[in-house]
């Protein structure tokens, strides 16, 4: 891969996070995709970002998609019920499945 122009940054911890490294370097993505891990202040991060994106299935309430909306950053959700309240409440960028 040339001429890409990004790096995204995974932050947060799971049990995909093998399999997330495994697919990663396999596509070739070392140099664009990193996982950061756990975070204790997010609104650090997200500050410093251009892009904010959450990819959750299951969210009760997306506390972290709040600070994102807050903070002016431009932001891709996934269609979960967190999301959707979020959504109802302001425009915050978009939605996908």
């Amino acid at each position: 891969m040339s001429q890409l122009e990004f790096k995204i940054d995974i932050y947060g911890q799971g049990f995909l996070k093998e399999l997330l490294l495994s697919q990663i370097q396999k596509l070739g993505l070392d140099q664009y995709v990193s996982l950061k891990g756990f975070v204790k202040n997010q609104c650090l991060i997200i500050a410093a970002e251009d892009v904010f994106m959450i990819t959750s299935i299951s969210k009760a309430i997306s506390m972290i998609l709040w600070k994102g909306v807050l903070l002016g950053k431009r932001t891709l959700a996934t269609n979960c019920i967190g999301c959707l309240e979020v959504r109802d409440y302001c425009e915050f960028g978009l939605m996908v499945e």
